[in-house]
């Protein structure tokens, strides 16, 4: 694969994140402790939630007094009758996670103060699957014909696919005006919980629109991203195959065809090396991977997530993706296994 300098520079531009801060303190003695705060017994449930997050003694993180400092947060004031409609959702979440980086203990006092749990979030996110970001979209079928076989394998070294390729194809969006190959196509894969159509509105397709070095189109992988990782990695890599292959069919009329480029974001980096190590076809028609804050050997971030909200709301955030993301996982351990691991 190649670098195009177009496109890095301004993924570079773009992209610039600065991810919050977690300090580890010493304990610190207190004469209070968790289970005697007055928040915790008037909510026990929120207990688990603070001891999940920052240890079992409240001090393993961020120490007792932010352990202490959330559970006022998730208490004052009391929590509201939970969200009725997807728009009341919409407005916990974007009030949540407003800030840039989040405050990810401030976000989560904010969703259980507001009555919000995991039924209401996945509520949201089936919502949002519509317009731009439809995971049921009409693509042309392809005829397997030589180099434009992508199912059920274009290689006999490619992993099979389990899900039908119907469903596949239904995940990519191709906007009005793409050219076939006329320009070289972009694919853009978003990261956990997002789907292509809302995460790179607001930046790279306005910078990508309307130039000639890139032709956009997306993935909005069903769930927002959710769901099992490898099945989520199986949409990336039906994408190349797709994409490669509707651009070199149009190539004998428009003269010209280009080789994939993918840009991603978060899990769609790590899904990207997936699809790259076990369906080996793609590799010769992808001429770059310009990964956004990739976790290519996991995050610990995920363990985070998953225990933060263990003791309240069970499930929240703790979506299949999500646990396959932690840095020891089963999923992430296969990718190195296979020489994935060394991006």
């Amino acid at each position: 694969m190649r670098c195009s300098a177009s496109i890095l520079a301004l993924v570079a531009a773009t992209f610039v994140f600065a991810g919050p801060v977690i300090k580890t303190h010493q304990p610190q003695q207190h004469g209070n402790s968790l289970s005697n705060h007055p928040a915790a017994r008037r909510n026990p449930g929120l207990l688990g939630t603070a001891t999940g997050l920052f240890g079992l003694d409240g001090t393993e993180l961020l120490g007792l007094d932010s352990a202490l400092k959330l559970l006022d947060e998730a208490t004052d004031p009391p929590a509201t009758a939970p969200p009725a409609n997807p728009e009341q959702v919409q407005s916990v979440v974007r009030d949540a996670f407003g800030t840039l980086p989040p405050n990810l203990s401030k976000a989560a006092a904010k969703l259980i103060s507001a009555g919000t749990g995991v039924a209401h979030l996945k509520s949201f996110a089936a919502n949002m699957e519509t317009g731009e970001n439809s995971s049921n979209n009409s693509n042309p079928e392809i005829e397997p014909s030589g180099a434009t076989t992508i199912y059920p394998r274009a290689d006999p070294r490619d992993a099979p696919y389990s899900l039908p390729e119907a469903q596949l194809r239904a995940a990519l969006y191709i906007p009005a005006g793409f050219t076939y190959g006329a320009k070289p196509p972009v694919i853009f894969v978003p990261g956990t919980g997002s789907y292509g159509g809302s995460v790179f509105a607001p930046n790279l397709r306005k910078l990508l629109t309307d130039v000639r070095y890139a032709d956009l189109v997306w993935l909005n992988v069903p769930h927002a991203m959710l769901g099992d990782a490898q099945q989520n990695a199986e949409y990336i890599a039906y994408a190349i195959g797709y994409v490669y292959a509707i651009c070199a069919a149009a190539a004998g009329a428009n003269g010209n065809s280009h080789n994939v480029s993918l840009i991603t974001w978060s899990q769609g980096g790590l899904g990207s090396q997936w699809a790259l190590t076990f369906w080996p076809s793609t590799r010769a028609k992808v001429a770059n991977l310009l990964a956004v804050a990739a976790d290519f050997r996991g995050t610990t971030v995920a363990d985070l997530l998953c225990s933060f909200v263990a003791g309240v709301v069970p499930g929240l955030l703790c979506d299949p993706a999500t646990k396959q993301q932690t840095h020891d996982s089963a999923f992430v351990r296969a990718l190195r296994r296979h020489g994935g691991g060394s991006a």
